[in-house]
């Protein structure tokens, strides 16, 4: 895959952003505009103990929790709503999982959308399996995991992101000294070298994956950490 070299930011200065706006705003399955002028709500339910047993049991879980958020919505009466599911464990070591409960979202939000006229969003959050100290990063059992659940979860949700473990080691130092430039490197540079070479590529049909920068939706870029337009 080829890279695209970047020499300057997309805004010019931090003056220029504002929440809800993007210079290339993202539309969702749904209609969602991501970046069109509204910011959007986002919440993130998570999976009681014990109900990760198996997948039947998972998937009924995820079912009552991601439908509770549409209900509590359509109550409210907004017209928006993001949901992002964080993989536990077992949802990414076993991809079917993940994608399971990825269809089993899309088809909730296709109900609530004919029915009540509620815009939703499904977010895919896949769990970084690897751990540097123990397996190989690129070719370990737990690579080839991730990467098949990034494609199981693609077929159904709106936006598919990863916390990458080059990411976050440099993330977790930055927090200390609160250092722009550590951010930077973490969110831009390191954490995609990560997946560099994994097999993630992009295609131009009839789905196509592009990542861009945290809370940036903007041109399309080579491998980049968090946020992932599949469309």
């Amino acid at each position: 895959m080829a890279r695209t070299k970047l020499t300057k930011m997309a805004y010019g200065s931090g003056a220029e952003m504002m929440f809800g706006t993007a210079k290339k705003p993202v539309t969702t399955k749904r209609g969602i505009v991501i970046g069109g002028g509204f910011v959007h709500p986002e919440v993130v339910p998570h999976p009681r103990p014990g109900s990760e047993k198996t997948m039947k049991t998972l998937l009924r879980e995820y079912e009552r929790a991601n439908g509770d958020a549409l209900e509590r919505m359509t109550i409210v009466g907004h017209p928006t709503l993001c949901i992002e599911n964080e993989h536990i464990f077992q949802m990414s070591h076993n991809p079917k999982w993940g994608g399971e409960i990825a269809a089993q979202t899309a088809k909730q939000m296709d109900d609530y959308l004919a029915k009540y006229g509620l815009k939703a969003s499904y977010r895919s959050t896949i769990a970084d399996l690897r751990k540097p100290d123990m397996v190989d990063m690129r070719t370990s059992d737990y690579t080839m995991e991730v990467i098949e659940s990034f494609k199981e979860c693609a077929k159904y949700a709106d936006v598919v992101s990863i916390e990458s473990m080059g990411g976050k080691e440099i993330f977790d130092h930055a927090i200390i000294p609160m250092t722009s430039a550590a951010f930077s490197l973490a969110s831009g540079s390191w954490a995609p070298l990560t997946w560099n070479g994994c097999g993630i590529k992009s295609s131009k049909s009839p789905r196509k994956i592009i990542a861009s920068p945290v809370g940036t939706p903007t041109a399309p870029r080579p491998i980049r950490p968090c946020l992932w337009r599949v469309e």
